[in-house]
């Protein structure tokens, strides 16, 4: 029988929580090495990125490098009744504030609004993933809701430990495209068109 969501869920942010700083440091590290090498991040003029908290893949060094490179970079507003996400372009941290559960989100009149279609890379977080995309988020569902219609290119940053063979989902969790581990690349479109 599968498991439910929530039983993953909570067992993947315990792995997470777990992994030493040793471990956290070099990770992360090659997620942005093998991010920045990627033709994703070359072919992509403005990017969309969600502020890392806790135990995320830090998402700070991405915003710093898009921004050495002239990239457009935006954030997400969340709206907690609708669970929908307002990117919004920032150019400094001086545009963020504390917003939906303590994440660092853009503060309205300061960030310039970035339609959906304007994003070329959306960087997607997540506690589980599989090969071919399926994800375990937060909990929240703004990003299923976000990718439903999203045209752009999708990648989430994760441990070969957030790796599973099979999770549940239905006909309204969206799939990544692309996953990076410390391990390389994964085209998971392909692996969806041959299972």
């Amino acid at each position: 029988m599968m498991r439910s969501k929530e039983s993953i869920r909570q067992e993947a942010q315990e792995t997470l929580k777990s992994l030493n700083n040793a471990r956290r440091s070099s990770v992360t590290q090659l997620l942005h090495d093998r991010l920045f090498d990627s033709d994703l991040w070359r072919n992509a003029n403005s990017i969309g990125v969600t502020m890392s908290q806790d135990i995320e893949w830090d998402t700070y060094p991405i915003i710093n490098r898009a921004w050495r490179e002239k990239k457009t970079i935006s954030v997400p507003k969340a709206t907690h009744k609708t669970r929908q996400m307002t990117f919004y372009a920032i150019t400094s941290f001086d545009q963020l504030e504390e917003g939906y559960i303590g994440i660092q989100e853009p503060i309205e009149e300061k960030a310039t609004k970035i339609e959906k279609q304007d994003i070329d890379l959306l960087i997607v977080p997540g506690v589980a993933f599989t090969k071919d995309g399926y994800r375990i988020g937060f909990g929240g569902g703004f990003y299923d809701r976000f990718l439903a219609d999203f045209s752009g290119e999708t990648v989430s940053l994760i441990g070969t430990e957030q790796l599973y063979n099979n999770l549940p989902h239905d006909e309204y969790d969206q799939p990544v495209n692309h996953i990076i581990t410390d391990q390389g690349l994964i085209y998971c479109y392909k692996n969806r068109k041959e299972s």
